[in-house]
């Protein structure tokens, strides 16, 4: 898997936990998009790591 699918793939598993953890407690998923870049930043960052993690071994 190359790095960019990695990213990408964790990214969009985070902006999605983000919306689905909006959504159980009924709050408006769009109203404050910082939430969503900040969730997709950090599992994109663990995408990353674990990447060179795997890469290491």
């Amino acid at each position: 898997m190359s790095l960019l699918a990695n990213i990408l793939g964790f990214s969009a598993f985070g902006f999605g936990a983000r919306c689905f953890q909006l959504g159980l407690q009924k709050r408006n998923i769009f109203a404050h998009p910082e939430g969503h870049l900040l969730a997709a930043t950090a599992f994109g960052t663990l995408g990353y790591f674990l990447y060179n993690t795997e890469q290491r071994q």
